[in-house]
């Protein structure tokens, strides 16, 4: 894909910002009751290293430091669904603020946008949200959690490197680094403030399970700040939409052990999922699927030791790209397109868009990601 950026209106962002900010209320307010009422467990697979990470959260602590909404939207009708959240992974945040942002200050792009068009402010917004949580007149030692191996080790290099842009002390770190003291957490005999992590695994997972559990009493004295918390995972359940209201617009969700077709329904208006996953695996769109595909589908999941939702399809329209053919030339190409909608303690912070050639949209199996600018 070439250097290339969706548009969206003030209008349409205004909107998004709404509609956004209403579902990440109504899904706290779920997961929380969850919690709340002991009930976690039930919710998780059984992986002692998630389910340790998520109880020593206490329910009622601050879990929205950076989360990102995947939607499907058909712009011509103006019709969207929600179909997913991810709790904490940075999911190109860092590459995309400092791809925009480098696009931005080239005079050919300037030409090609206009004077009217803007960015979201996304590293600005990250960096507010870290501040807020902060003493005032802080410069914080940031470290970024990248464990060996990690998918998102270079956006948080580009993370870290933009927040060392701003005069902050931030790099990334592998989390065996960590010392970790009665008094705190240092690196190289160095304090660190900051700790932001990705996902359970690099705290709690083998070769790292002993670093979360010793974590967890400096993070409640407050001797270090984590973000995002360690319960941050419970949050990407995708089991927790099956309680979301009809008020807010979110594919329908249902558990796929209380799912079955109605006689006027057709299997390619689902989706199957696991309820606990990422990158796509597992996903099978019944309308992208035959009937023999869609039915060996749901006979496996319903055989498996893992727990599935079902979700209401919702179908978007395709955009065009950019793309260049096996000969070098431009070429415009018709793509599936998901929108994703970053949020930041709570308030929206702006967009990203993703396409692929396959309608389960992700970067993880050789989908593109883009910058999205406002117009107008």
């Amino acid at each position: 894909m070439l250097p290339w950026a969706f548009l969206v209106s003030s209008k349409e962002v205004d909107r998004l910002r709404l509609l956004t900010e209403k579902l990440h209320l109504e899904l706290l307010t779920c997961g929380q009751t969850v919690l709340r009422d002991g009930k976690v467990n039930e919710w998780l697979p059984p992986l002692a290293g998630l389910r340790r990470s998520v109880v020593s959260d206490e329910p009622w602590s601050s879990p929205d430091f950076h989360w990102r909404y995947d939607f499907l939207w058909d712009r011509d009708s103006g019709r969207l669904s929600f179909i997913e959240v991810n709790a904490g992974d940075p999911s190109g945040l860092g590459w995309i603020a400092s791809f925009t942002r480098t696009m931005m200050s080239r005079s050919f792009w300037r030409d090609v946008w206009g004077a009217e068009v803007t960015e979201f402010p996304l590293f600005e917004n990250h960096q507010k949200a870290l501040l807020s949580r902060l003493p005032q007149e802080s410069n914080p030692v940031l470290r970024l959690l990248s464990a060996e191996g990690s998918t998102v080790a270079s956006d948080l290099e580009c993370l870290a490197e933009m927040y060392r842009e701003a005069s902050r002390d931030a790099q990334t770190a592998e989390p065996r680094e960590l010392e970790i003291r009665t008094d705190g957490v240092f690196i190289g005999g160095s304090r660190v403030d900051v700790l932001l992590r990705d996902t359970y695994e690099e705290l709690y997972w083998p070769p790292y399970e002993k670093i979360g559990p010793r974590l967890e009493e400096l993070v409640r004295e407050g001797r270090v700040l984590l973000l995002n918390p360690l319960g941050a995972s419970f949050w990407d359940n995708k089991e927790l939409w099956t309680l979301l209201s009809s008020g807010v617009e979110a594919a329908e969700t249902r558990k796929l052990e209380e799912w079955a077709l109605s006689p006027a329904e057709d299997y390619t208006e689902w989706v199957l999922k696991p309820a606990y996953d990422y990158g796509g695996r597992g996903v099978v769109c019944g309308f992208h699927s035959s009937p023999e595909v869609w039915a060996r589908a749901i006979n496996a999941a319903r055989d498996s030791d893992k727990r599935w939702v079902v979700q209401r399809a919702a179908r978007s329209a395709q955009e065009w790209v950019p793309s260049l053919s096996d000969q070098g030339d431009v070429e415009w190409v018709s793509r599936f397109v998901t929108w994703s909608a970053f949020v930041n303690n709570g308030t929206f912070s702006g967009l990203i868009a993703r396409s692929s050639r396959s309608p389960v949209v992700n970067v993880h199996n050789g989908g593109a990601i883009f910058p999205v600018l406002i117009s107008g």
